[in-house]
C-alpha cells in the first residue's frame, strides 16, 4: 500500500506478489490497483514559525507561521487567529491566494530582544482548511519558534571618561549588539583621527559571548579629533576571517551597520573625548630691540598649537 499527498491524501493498493496480499478474513484478495481518497478530517496546525526584525532596529516586530495546509482565508478569522506570548498588538496578513503561510506583526517590546523566539498561540475555531476543518476545544500552542533575527547595532560608545588625550593613550570603544554575539578571529572598527592620518584601524580587544564588543584604540602621533568617533556606518568590518554571529541554532550573521556619525547612539554623540596627538611645532619667529640701543632683546615665537609652558635656551 501507498499514501500519497498532505492535506488531501489518497490511499492507493497494488499487488506485488509476494505473498503479503490484502484478503478479507474469507480470502478474497483486493483488485489490484485499487485506491481511494480519503476525507480530510485533520485541522490546520502550526509546524514552524521564525521571528524577524524587519525595521532592523533590535527589536523583533514579525513572526512568519507555516500551516500544515493552505488555509481558507474567506472562511477563517484571520484579525484574531493568532497570538504571540508577551508582546501586544498582533495582526495577521496573508498572501493574496489560499496558501500555508501567514505573518504575524506585533508591537516591539522597546527593548533590544532578536534572540527572543516567543511561543504562538493559535486560537481555535479562527482558521480553517479548504475542507471547513479547525481546531476546537482548546488554542494550540507552539513553543518551536525559531530565530531568524540578526544581531544588530544598538550602540557605539566608551568608557574612557570625556576629555583630551595624546599619543601613547589607549581609549576603549564599545559596540552593542541587541543580543549576545560570539567573535571568531580579529573584527575590526576604523576612527576618524583628522589630518594628517585620516584614519586608524583598531582591533577587536574582547567581549565575546555578551552584547557589547569591545576595541582598544591606542592614540598614534599625528592622530587629531575636536570630537572622536568613527569614519562612517560601514566602520565595523570583519577583517579576512573574523565572524560575529547570534548564539542561535541558526548562527545568524550579525549586521554591522552603525549609526550615522554624530547621529544617536554613535561614538560622538554619546561621548566628548579630544584626540591630539600632534607635536607642538614652530611655525615663525621675530625679533626686536625694543630698547633701540642695537641689542636683540625680544623674541616673538608662533606654534602650531596652543602649549602650557615654553622654557627658552639661549644660545
Amino acid at each position: 500500500m501507498s499514501v500519497t499527498g498532505t492535506a488531501d491524501v489518497t490511499v492507493a493498493y497494488t499487488d506485488n506478489n509476494t505473498g503479503n496480499d490484502l484478503s478479507d478474513l474469507s480470502g478474497n484478495q483486493a483488485a489490484s490497483a485499487s485506491s481511494i481518497s480519503t476525507d480530510d478530517q485533520a485541522a490546520p496546525v502550526i509546524i514552524t514559525a521564525t521571528t524577524s526584525d524587519n525595521d532592523s532596529d533590535g527589536q523583533i516586530d514579525r513572526i512568519l507561521v507555516t500551516f500544515s495546509e493552505a488555509i481558507d482565508d474567506g472562511n477563517s478569522t484571520l484579525s484574531s487567529s493568532l497570538t504571540v506570548t508577551g508582546y501586544t498588538g498582533a495582526s495577521v496578513t496573508t498572501g493574496s491566494a489560499d496558501d500555508a503561510q501567514m505573518t504575524i506583526s506585533f508591537t516591539e517590546s522597546g527593548t533590544s530582544d532578536t534572540d527572543v523566539t516567543p511561543d504562538v498561540v493559535l486560537v481555535h475555531t479562527k482558521l480553517e482548511d479548504g475542507d471547513g476543518n479547525k481546531i476546537t476545544g482548546s488554542n494550540q500552542t507552539f513553543t518551536g519558534t525559531g530565530d531568524l533575527a540578526v544581531p544588530v547595532v544598538t550602540n557605539v560608545n566608551s568608557n574612557t571618561v570625556a576629555g583630551r588625550y595624546g599619543a601613547a593613550d589607549v581609549i576603549d570603544v564599545l559596540v552593542t549588539f541587541s543580543e549576545p554575539v560570539d567573535v571568531t578571529n580579529t573584527p575590526q572598527i576604523i576612527l576618524e583621527v583628522g589630518s594628517p592620518n585620516t584614519s586608524q584601524t583598531v582591533d577587536y580587544a574582547s567581549g565575546t559571548g555578551s552584547a557589547v564588543l569591545q576595541f582598544d584604540y591606542t592614540v598614534q602621533s599625528g592622530d587629531v579629533s575636536v570630537d572622536l568617533d568613527y569614519v562612517a556606518t560601514g566602520s565595523l568590518g570583519l577583517n579576512v576571517s573574523g565572524t560575529i554571529k547570534d548564539r542561535s541554532s541558526n548562527t545568524n550573521n550579525a549586521a554591522l551597520t552603525l549609526a550615522t556619525p554624530g547621529d544617536p547612539n554613535s561614538l560622538r554623540a554619546n561621548e566628548a573625548i579630544i584626540i591630539d596627538g600632534s607635536v607642538p611645532t614652530f611655525v615663525k619667529a621675530w625679533q626686536y630691540d625694543t630698547d633701540l640701543d642695537g641689542n636683540i632683546d625680544e623674541i616673538v615665537v608662533e606654534l602650531s598649537e596652543s602649549v602650557l609652558d615654553l622654557s627658552l635656551i639661549h644660545i
